[in-house]
C-alpha cells in the first residue's frame, strides 16, 4: 500500500533543516526499504520548506508502527494526515 507523506519544516526553519541533516539522513537509511521515491519542497523562492516521499507500507497499521519507532529512536516522527 503506498502513502505520499509530505514533511513541511515550519517557516524560518532552514538553517535548522541544515543542522539536523545527518541524523535526517540517518533516519532515512532506516526507512529505504519502504522509501520508492523523495524529495524536497521548495517555496516560491526556491528555498527547502519540507519534505515529500512515496512510501509502501504493507498496511497503514505498519506505517503507524514505524512511526513510534522513529519516535522512540529519533524524538521524530512523520506528521501523518488522517
Amino acid at each position: 500500500m503506498q502513502f505520499l507523506i509530505r514533511a513541511y519544516d515550519g517557516e524560518g526553519k532552514l538553517d535548522k533543516r541544515m543542522e539536523v541533516r545527518p541524523r535526517h539522513l540517518e533516519g532515512m537509511k532506516n526507512l529505504s526499504e519502504h522509501i520508492i521515491s523523495a524529495g524536497g519542497l521548495l517555496d516560491d523562492n526556491g528555498k527547502m520548506k519540507g519534505s515529500a516521499l512515496i512510501m509502501d507500507f504493507e498496511s497503514r497499521k505498519q506505517l503507524l508502527l514505524t512511526n513510534l519507532m522513529l519516535l522512540k529512536r529519533f524524538g521524530r516522527r512523520l506528521r501523518l494526515s488522517q
